[in-house]
């Protein structure tokens, strides 16, 4: 018997709660098999994803509330088709300042915009390709050879630009696609050029993209480019990270209502709340786009807690995480309300309130929360179900492990030093004791964040 497979019989017959596993507070660590993996138990508890085909396609959340585990799950099921293709692009992966000092100052007009146009656009072509359907085409045979010619541009977020801007300084080889699509590359370039900018052809791509997209052979076929991971990186007072967001978004919102319209391609992206309300207001488009264009992932859930708590989705995703963990390793358990069956009731102790909507009440309502708190168990022999003192421990550690959390999160809007000084106020309004009032309170973190 090989190693992994006694460990895991060994975890299996075992009483206690070591081996359990609810799911990982990164969707990217969701890759392994079983109940380890994010698509045994990802569930769209909040409807959204129907909301992506009445053109929707920003996705807004605060961190930890899922919007990556439903990139990741869109990915990975489309992985498992053969009729949709997906592909996630991490935001911080693309150096655009680096492409942007390479052209030439009379020619940066909308530049960022032409960037990350050409980006999707080479994307859903590698996508075309990928699929091979229509492989038989000339089409297919050209985007084949167009990729290959432009390997570096075509890709311009998984390769080190510095070295492709000093070799093909910016120019891509078109003459490959001029065999096919010559009338409509010349409506934009001189039909003796063998090679342009490639923000110079994007406006003749786009033609040819939604050209091939409206062939029958691609009529029920899914395209799906996934912009995820757009806070790292980000700083709320720095003018070029909100242009460059800004950008991506006019990008996306064009694409999506113009070439992209009426077939089965679309362009998504994840973006935090607390970014949105940065650069909501910055221009005068924006709002209108975040308002026609957005999807609001929102746990909170008061109506529910009032009548039947095992309603909440919260507690939905904690119970299916929780009831996989007891089926897997074979054991009994209350199949209505798993939740009661790994910790125990006491109200006392809980101060009459549900043991989940005791911890409930020490976190931000997200997903993450849930899996971050339950993480621990999996790592210790805990014998269930968990009593109050256990319980009360594990949301202790919780707390500091979320205090972590929750200073990465401020980085975006803060520096070190007012981070430090924002947690020594919030302490001092914890060590008062008593209640005190919204004037108090700030005039404390006036003090602290001068």
């Amino acid at each position: 018997m090989g190693i992994f497979k006694k460990l895991k019989n060994e975890l299996n017959n075992n009483t206690t709660t070591r081996g359990f596993y609810f799911g990982h507070t990164e969707a990217e660590g969701e890759n392994k098999n079983g109940i380890q993996n994010l698509d045994h138990y990802f569930e769209d508890y909040l409807n959204v994803l129907p909301k992506m085909i009445n053109e929707k396609f920003i996705f807004i959340g605060r961190k930890g509330c899922g919007k990556s585990a439903i990139a990741k799950f869109l990915k990975d099921s489309c992985d498992k088709e053969n009729d949709s293709f997906a592909d996630i692009i991490k935001f911080n992966d693309i150096e655009l300042e680096s492409i942007v000092q390479s052209i030439p100052v009379e020619e940066r007009k909308n530049i960022e915009l032409l960037i990350f146009e050409w980006l999707i656009l080479v994307r859903i072509i590698r996508l075309i390709v990928n699929s091979e359907h229509g492989k038989y085409t000339q089409e297919h045979k050209k985007f084949k050879d167009f990729l290959n010619r432009n390997t570096g541009f075509a890709e311009i977020d998984k390769y080190h630009l510095n070295e492709i801007i000093e070799k093909k300084k910016l120019e891509v080889s078109i003459d490959v696609l001029k065999h096919v699509f010559g009338p409509t590359i010349g409506k934009y370039i001189d039909t003796k050029r063998t090679k342009a900018p490639f923000y110079q052809f994007v406006n003749p791509l786009k033609e040819i993209v939604e050209k091939v997209l409206k062939y029958d052979v691609f009529k029920n076929i899914e395209f799906l480019v996934l912009f995820d991971d757009l806070d790292i990186k980000f700083k709320a007072d720095d003018d070029e990270s909100k242009e460059k967001l800004l950008s991506l978004l006019r990008a996306v919102k064009n694409l999506n209502t113009t070439i992209f319209k009426n077939t089965q391609t679309k362009v998504l992206v994840f973006l935090r709340d607390d970014i949105k309300n940065v650069i909501e207001t910055k221009d005068s488009d924006t709002s209108k786009i975040f308002s026609s264009y957005d999807i609001t992932l929102n746990w909170y859930d008061h109506q529910n807690f009032r009548f039947d708590e095992n309603q909440v989705n919260l507690k939905r995703f904690a119970n299916k995480r929780i009831g996989l963990n007891f089926k897997s390793n074979n054991i009994q358990y209350n199949t209505q309300d798993p939740w009661n069956s790994l910790f125990a009731s006491d109200n006392i102790a809980y101060n009459y309130k549900s043991s989940f909507k005791y911890f409930i009440d020490f976190t931000f309502y997200r997903p993450r929360d849930i899996v971050l708190f339950l993480s621990e168990i999996g790592n210790n022999d805990y014998i269930y179900p968990l009593d109050s003192k256990c319980f009360k421990m594990l949301i202790q550690k919780f707390i500091q492990a979320n205090i972590k959390e929750l200073k990465s999160e401020f980085s975006i809007h803060y520096t070190e030093l007012e981070i430090t000084n924002l947690f020594l106020g919030l302490k001092q309004l914890c060590n008062n004791g008593t209640t005190i009032t919204k004037e108090q309170a700030l005039s404390i973190f006036e003090d602290m964040l001068p």
